[in-house]
């Protein structure tokens, strides 16, 4: 049996729906809230703009699924306070953290780190998971893993391959 083609299309953390939109300022609004404030840009006319978030908020960490279903510039600068793990479910972003860049698509992840700036294009109909979590809690973590501080920022680099290994143990 076929789906209806007007039937609405389920997305991960449905319960949890912050914003569901086609006005990019609101979804820059909306979204900056939960994150912090960035710059965000439809690049090019292809598709509808159609933004969907959802979040579910945790003491030191949030769930959230976003999607853009046209390409879109996403520049945060310095995210500060939190770390990022993106995993795409469709789509492809490119990722610019620091002095890497690196594309991701699904079966590879982004941990953006908060010390370095980060740049972002998400292509037409991205959709990923992204867990944020709190730099503090992190740095404890660290902290707690090496039996003493840390003399510098916990720092990631490159794309996470989901598939195998660390990623896969994800």
């Amino acid at each position: 049996m076929q789906p209806l083609s007007n039937a609405p299309k389920r997305r991960p953390l449905g319960a949890h729906v912050l914003m569901s939109s086609d006005d990019l300022d609101e979804a820059r609004e909306k979204v900056a809230r939960i994150f912090c404030p960035h710059r965000l840009d439809r690049i090019g006319r292809e598709g509808r703009f159609g933004a969907h978030h959802h979040h579910l908020r945790g003491e030191r960490l949030s769930l959230n699924y976003i999607e853009y279903g046209a390409k879109t510039l996403i520049a945060p600068g310095l995210l500060e306070r939190f770390y990022l793990l993106q995993m795409p479910l469709s789509g492809a972003a490119m990722i610019t953290n620091g002095a890497e860049s690196y594309a991701t698509l699904p079966g590879q992840a982004a941990v953006l780190n908060p010390h370095l700036p980060t740049t972002m294009i998400w292509g037409e109909g991205c959709a990923q998971i992204l867990v944020q979590i709190d730099r503090q809690a992190m740095q404890d973590h660290l902290a707690t893993v090496i039996g003493g501080r840390a003399d510098r920022a916990l720092t990631f680099r490159g794309p996470l391959d989901m598939r195998r290994g660390e990623g896969a143990a994800l």
